[in-house]
């Protein structure tokens, strides 16, 4: 089967461990789509991450009176620690579906 090319939207690192993939592993169609999937995800997991780096682990909003005065505020997780979390175990999942070991990973 002919080494396939990983798509550009991916990061390049991203890139590299399909790459890596590529030329050490024969995938069918099938797989080749669900190594794809792994790094569209790892990338989404790492674009949390980032974005918490950024804003922080938690948003605050205010507590609104029915007058509309502030009366305290709520904090809640931030919503991109919910999409890290899901994009980290689909990862896990999709790498341990397609059977591949720790040094194939390349330090997702």
């Amino acid at each position: 089967m002919p080494q396939r090319t990983p798509p550009r939207h991916l990061s390049a690192p991203s890139r590299r461990w399909l790459a890596h993939l590529s030329t050490d592993y024969t995938f069918t169609e099938t797989e080749w789509s669900l190594a794809l999937m792994a790094a569209e995800t790892r990338d989404r997991a790492s674009t949390a991450r980032r974005t918490m780096t950024r804003e922080g682990l938690t948003l605050t909003t205010p507590i609104l009176s029915k007058k509309g005065d502030i009366v305290g505020q709520r904090v809640s997780a931030h919503p991109a620690a919910a999409i890290a979390r899901d994009n980290v175990a689909l990862y896990s999942r999709l790498v341990s579906q397609l059977g591949l070991d720790d040094d194939a990973e390349g330090g997702a």
